[in-house]
């Protein structure tokens, strides 16, 4: 496996570079919301999509989590 990602992972990698992408442009008006309309955060975002946030990056941390294991169990 040296100098390569398995195959469970690499399958993965579309999935996980969406998540960033999605992640990184919310970011921003997550923490201030819209300034220059004045709309809070709240007004914006609602639970489910915090919820939804969450279980996405945990997805990908576990991913990663699982990878490195792996790698430092070889």
């Amino acid at each position: 496996m040296k100098g390569k990602v398995p195959d469970w992972f690499s399958s993965e990698l579309q999935k996980f570079r969406d998540v960033s992408v999605d992640l990184s442009k919310k970011r921003g008006p997550a923490l201030y919301g819209y300034e220059a309309e004045l709309r809070p955060a709240s007004d914006i975002f609602s639970r489910t999509d915090a919820e939804e946030a969450l279980a996405s990056a945990e997805e990908v941390f576990n991913a990663c989590s699982k990878l490195i294991n792996e790698v430092f169990e070889q």
